[in-house]
């Protein structure tokens, strides 16, 4: 799942422009341990990052599905539109861009959709994940943690990711995707703006 896969964690340093200075001390080099993980390979090949996928594949079907019916009839009426022109007069202007933002509306609708259950789906497993790389952190006494993706080469000994994966099946052998829609972002929105609303009126 390509979003996953971007999945930031926050005990990943990737502050390499720091490393140079770093080894340049000789007692911090000596005392420096990097471990390393690869997070493509984390969510290809965990249960959960496959169970993610597969269930996330299941979801956006079903609103590529909605969105494909509701801008049907749309996009019709904008193919229509031009053959109007002649009857709608002065009016023709004011419907196409009504029209025209009846499609972007519809189609920000859906991608926020889109967008919201897969970080959704992202953050459960990045709950676990967080929690995993810590603790090998900690019981290897880790210094830095980087993704393979920002190493040259390294030794397999330094690589945790076959533990991590081993770990977060062990916890989290499948997640619960769901679908998020846009009257629940909507509702959301509503209660975080009526939170500030409250909160900018209590200090007045």
């Amino acid at each position: 799942m390509r979003n996953l896969r971007a999945l930031s964690l926050g005990v990943v340093a990737l502050g390499l422009a720091v490393l140079p200075a770093a080894f340049g001390s000789s007692a911090f080099a000596a005392e420096l341990k990097v471990l390393v993980v690869n997070q493509t390979a984390i969510f290809q090949n965990s249960l959960a990052g496959r169970d993610a996928s597969t269930k996330m594949q299941a979801i956006l079907g079903a609103i590529e599905s909605d969105e494909k019916v509701e801008m049907e009839p749309l996009i019709k009426e904008a193919q229509d539109l031009p053959g109007q022109r002649a009857l709608l007069g002065d009016l023709f202007s004011q419907k196409q861009m009504e029209l025209q933002r009846k499609l972007e509306v519809t189609k920000y609708k859906y991608d926020q959709e889109r967008k919201f259950t897969q970080d959704g789906a992202q953050r459960l497993i990045a709950q676990n994940l967080d929690l995993i790389l810590k603790e090998i952190m900690q019981e290897r006494q880790g210094t830095l943690l980087l993704d393979q993706s920002q190493i040259i080469m390294t030794s397999q000994d330094f690589n945790i990711t076959a533990e991590v994966i081993k770990r977060l099946d062990a916890r989290m052998p499948t997640v619960e995707v769901k679908r998020v829609t846009f009257a629940e972002l909507q509702k959301a929105f509503q209660a975080q703006q009526a939170k500030v609303t409250a909160a900018q009126t209590a200090k007045k």
